[in-house]
Formats: C-alpha cells, sequence, structure tokens
C-alpha cells in the first residue's frame, strides 16, 4: 500500500469530524460505558455451559469475546511486561517448544 493513500477509514473520518472524534476514543468509551462488563458477562454465562452443548455460532461468540479480553489484558500489563506483544504472538505458536521462546527471550533480555 502506497504510504500516502489513505485507508478508507482515514477517508471516511477526514470527511466528518464527528466520525473521526468517535473513532479516536472508542476504546476508552467502551470501557467507560460498561463494554467489558457486558463482555465479562457473556463470557460467564457461556463458561457456565458444557462446551460440546455450544451451538457454532455461540462458540464464535465466545471466541470473539476470548479475543478482545486478550487484547484488553495485553494491552493493560504491557507497559509493565516488555516484550508481552511477542510472547502472546509466540503462544499461538504451538510447533515451538517452550525452551526455544524462553531461550529467545532470555537473549532478548540481556541485549
Amino acid at each position: 500500500r502506497d504510504k500516502e493513500e489513505e485507508s478508507p477509514i482515514e477517508f471516511i473520518c477526514n470527511q466528518d469530524s464527528q466520525l473521526a472524534e468517535y473513532y479516536r476514543n472508542w476504546r476508552s468509551d467502551f470501557i467507560v460505558y460498561g463494554g467489558f462488563e457486558h463482555l465479562s458477562h457473556i463470557l460467564t454465562k457461556l463458561s457456565e455451559e458444557e462446551s460440546s452443548s455450544l451451538t457454532i455460532f455461540e462458540k464464535d461468540i465466545l471466541s470473539l469475546v476470548l479475543k478482545i479480553v486478550k487484547n484488553y489484558l495485553i494491552a493493560t500489563y504491557s507497559s509493565t511486561t516488555p516484550y508481552l506483544y511477542q510472547i502472546a504472538s509466540f503462544i499461538r505458536m504451538q510447533f515451538v517448544s517452550l525452551d526455544c521462546i524462553s531461550t529467545y527471550f532470555d537473549n532478548l533480555l540481556i541485549e
């Protein structure tokens, strides 16, 4: 993508200042207006169910809620934990051994 090319969101926000303000503040507004508590409620309700009884739709909702919670937790703790984003990305790599990951981060901390 060309560096000077605007994304669709940037284009729309440049046309509408109210939308641009909303786009800048939605993450904090999500927390302020109880979005995280609502996700917590959904997560609690779905976790009380037997996983084999969940519909595909409910499993998709659960997956999405868990991803959102993960992103907020990583953002919360990233200021106090160096390399947290890299650690989280390694977690998704099931084929990499924990020893390999540990050695990688030990080397990062030494440098």
